[in-house]
């Protein structure tokens, strides 16, 4: 028997390919939920409290990686209509002085956004872009920093979860987390608190403005 002759592809054939799967190789891929333990379960079953995080792992270690989660008493579709309103947090969110969407496309399933964020903090002005994928079928979003723009600030990472609730139901669950280094002289501390503040003006914001929404 002769072996069978191995075949290769044309250029052109493989580029093909590659274009075929591009869009899934840079598909997002949402996490699952995370673990809670038996008392943070019990607090968001019983009270309006929202479990923060504040310490998850991150490398390089200056960076500060926190997780806020909230029960909301609103589907997730509504959730995610108010998550994605920008301009609402102007209201809610002290530091926030100016939100400016810059770009937005649908591609395929995915909304791709960039805004520009003008915050002020400790008497600093502090300015950064950051560049969205929102994928509905995973109720799912991410973002970093958009590079190609002028930033304040070093690295950004965050995204937001929306989950049926575990315990209400008809309700849901949104978690958000995110990962930040400013580059600023503060203590890491400082910076943590910082953080944390933030998540949970934007969680408590959107719980609001989601639950006044689904009351009409």
């Amino acid at each position: 028997m002769h072996p069978t002759p191995l075949s290769f592809a044309s250029p052109r054939t493989a580029l093909a390919a590659l274009l075929a799967v591009a869009p899934l190789l840079l598909a997002l891929s949402a996490p699952s939920a995370p673990e809670l333990t038996a008392d943070e379960e019990a607090k968001l079953a019983t009270s309006r409290t929202i479990i923060v995080h504040p310490k998850l792992p991150s490398d390089p270690p200056e960076h500060v990686r926190a997780r806020a989660i909230a029960e909301v008493d609103a589907a997730p579709e509504v959730v995610w209509e108010q998550l994605l309103n920008f301009q609402a947090r102007v209201a809610e969110n002290g530091p926030l002085k100016k939100v400016t969407i810059y770009e937005e496309s649908w591609d395929g399933p995915l909304l791709r956004r960039k805004a520009r964020w003008e915050i002020r903090i400790l008497g600093r002005e502090i300015n950064f872009h950051c560049k969205y994928q929102h994928d509905p079928t995973q109720s799912y979003l991410e973002w970093t920093l958009d590079e190609e723009r002028e930033n304040d600030i070093l690295y950004s990472w965050g995204s937001y979860q929306v989950f049926d609730s575990k315990v209400h139901p008809g309700k849901s669950r949104l978690v958000y987390t995110s990962e930040s280094f400013t580059g600023a002289r503060l203590p890491h501390w400082l910076n943590r608190r910082i953080a944390i503040r933030g998540l949970t003006e934007v969680i408590g914001g959107v719980r609001k403005r989601s639950e006044a929404a689904a009351a009409k």
